[in-house]
């Protein structure tokens, strides 16, 4: 039950504005005795349009900038296919029902014309059933608008920017929601319970995060295969899925709820033969401004 304190704080944006981060991206995974180590870094810009009315949606726009992908010497090879197939979501736009929270992706159908185009010169490029199956995969996300929606909303792309949607109250308290990690295990999600504290700062809002694995809608099946088939475990040894780190927190600004900085981390393991540690953060590149 959450505790409720009312404030005078408003979390709906009311004006326009604009403002350009740095996103940042490290993960770490261990299968055996084999790990790789992965960073993306990436310029974004996030631009805001009040709705006219309450009728009306307002519209987030998100555009990439430059980037840099430092990559393990194990997956340098994928460096050009990542380049290829992040580009065809550099340029994001949703539109926002203010009253519900509801997001939807306003260029859908433009999205999909890049992935054509790119997916065709991947072919061009790389011969055999490999790549039609990597390719194959992206379509079945891509061409289903609610899938890529969700997948959008990841913290790896762009839900670190969009979290403080959700925080449709002007309370302080204890909130939870549901969340879904993915990949984690082959193209089973693992389902998180995302708790977030809010608490009114002098000059900020600062929402802390945490969860824990919502073991009824974990897919067990999904899991157990990953484990037998993929990691090659007998039935033997501990395969217990701990979700052992789920922790975080933003800052936003207390007038207009823009995000001022963000982190999140995880860890995840699978017994002792599997371990996932990934570290999502977002700090402000210049001051925002109304446009």
């Amino acid at each position: 039950m959450s505790s409720i304190l009312f404030t005078n704080t408003d979390l709906r944006l009311k004006a326009p504005y604009r403002q350009a981060y740095r996103f940042t991206m490290a993960s770490y995974t261990r299968v055996k005795e084999q790990t790789t180590e992965n960073e993306f870094t990436r310029e974004l810009e996030l631009e805001y349009l009040p709705a006219a009315s309450p009728e009306e949606r307002a519209v987030y726009s998100i555009r990439a900038g430059e980037d840099r992908l430092l990559l393990d010497h194990q997956s340098s090879h994928l460096e050009y296919i990542v380049r290829a197939v992040s580009d065809v979501t550099r340029e994001v736009h949703f539109y926002l029902h203010e009253p519900t929270g509801t997001l939807t992706l306003a260029n859908w159908e433009d999205i999909l014309d890049k992935w054509t185009i790119v997916k065709e010169q991947l072919w061009n490029d790389y011969k055999g059933t490999e790549i039609q199956q990597f390719t194959e995969g992206y379509d079945n996300r891509l061409r289903n608008k609610q899938a890529l929606t969700a997948s959008l909303l990841q913290y790896n792309l762009y839900g670190l920017f969009l979290n403080h949607i959700n925080i449709q109250y002007a309370y302080t308290g204890r909130h939870t929601t549901q969340r879904d990690i993915f990949p984690v295990f082959g193209s089973a999600a693992l389902p998180v319970q995302e708790t977030r504290t809010i608490k009114n700062l002098p000059d900020s809002i600062r929402v802390d995060i945490s969860g824990n694995i919502d073991e009824p809608r974990l897919d067990t099946t999904a899991v157990g295969h990953y484990a037998y088939h993929e990691l090659s475990l007998s039935e033997q040894e501990q395969t217990d899925l701990l979700l052992q780190r789920y922790a975080g927190h933003y800052t936003l600004d207390e007038q207009t709820c823009i995000p001022q900085k963000a982190l999140l981390q995880y860890n995840i393991a699978m017994g002792t033969v599997y371990q996932r540690k990934c570290r999502f953060h977002i700090n402000p590149i210049e001051s925002s401004h109304h446009v």
